[in-house]
């Protein structure tokens, strides 16, 4: 009877200790959510996602929070596929702060207009937007909703199309949204012309812009070139805050030598500005360049971080100041 008394209440204690392990929370989920994001990461880079998520509920959002952080639309297909998921009861459009529209073909984005549409209005924490224009064969801006977001954003569009110079298009300047852009960037130049001025005027002036990157192409208009360049110095002397002008400049056919670049009219009449304010950045264009920087992102299970192109530009200011001194 002893044996049978003792017996049973080690089982109780057992079951009790058991017990108390399973209401104790792992030492994980008591860190910032900060540090259990990084740590997820880390394991997000040889570790499927569906893995992780299973472990818990807790666990699941944190790598929902990753994952959709940065969301890149790259065909028909991505773009029908994420209009389900934020058209759906998902909280993932919550946890989207960039999102990249990259170029497919014309007749896709215009068929997926009003998805995108969808897509931007339903993300209310969207910060970042990467896309080839402001407008599409619909002549519908896909930006008209992200740019009432609060907060600091970063716009990069692969060419720049003047909305007020476009028959039916919606006209964005007297939207007040673009007072939070901090960088801006126009990829490559689009075939009709706009001076830097009036890019900067069609996003309400940009007040709080400090990083910018406008193209030009080489073999242009020549008054334009000049136009171009005056306007170049007149925002480097009136905006103090900006820190980085980045000027891209383009061969006019793909097949000439880069020496051309460097010999262009265009180069040669803004180049003497570098000498005069280091903020101001001319490089060598490459066209699709702006796609590329996500070649690499798709290919990781921690979601799409792409090469940052304002750090890329400033290392290499940096060696090329180191080779001169």
């Amino acid at each position: 009877m002893a044996t049978l008394t003792l017996t049973a209440n080690v089982a109780t204690r057992r079951n009790r200790s058991l017990s108390l392990i399973a209401m104790r929370s792992p030492a994980l989920f008591t860190l910032p959510a900060e540090l259990i994001i990084n740590i997820l990461e880390l394991a997000l880079t040889d570790t499927r996602p569906r893995y992780l998520a299973f472990i818990s509920k807790l666990i699941h959002h944190f790598v929902n929070a990753i994952l959709y952080r940065t969301v890149v639309l790259d065909s028909a297909t991505t773009i029908g596929l994420f209009h389900r998921t934020v058209t759906s009861k998902s909280l993932a459009p919550c946890h989207v702060r960039r999102l990249v529209i990259l170029g497919t073909s014309e007749s896709i984005l215009s068929s997926k207009i009003c998805q995108l549409h969808e897509i931007v209005a339903a993300c209310p924490n969207l910060r970042t937007l990467d896309a080839p224009s402001l407008l599409y064969t619909t002549k519908t801006p896909v930006i008209k909703h992200f740019i009432t977001a609060n907060g600091p954003m970063e716009l990069t569009l692969q060419t720049f199309e003047d909305p007020d110079n476009t028959p039916h298009a919606f006209s964005l300047l007297h939207m007040q949204g673009f007072a939070s852009v901090t960088h801006l960037r126009i990829c490559e130049p689009s075939d009709t012309w706009s001076s830097p001025l009036s890019i900067v005027a069609t996003f309400r002036y940009l007040p709080s812009l400090t990083h910018l990157q406008l193209s030009r192409r080489t073999n242009s208009n020549e008054d334009n070139d000049a136009i171009f360049t005056k306007e170049v110095h007149h925002l480097l002397e009136t905006r103090r805050a900006l820190k980085m002008l980045v000027i891209s400049v383009f061969n006019s056919q793909t097949w000439l030598s880069s020496a051309t670049v460097v010999e262009s009219n265009i180069w040669t009449l803004v180049s003497p500005i570098r000498a005069s304010d280091r903020r101001l950045v001319l490089l060598e264009g490459e066209y699709d360049a702006w796609k590329e920087e996500w070649g690499a992102s798709r290919r990781s299970y921690g979601g799409a971080v792409p090469t940052d192109f304002w750090k890329a530009v400033q290392r290499q200011v940096d060696l090329d100041v180191s080779i001169d001194t």
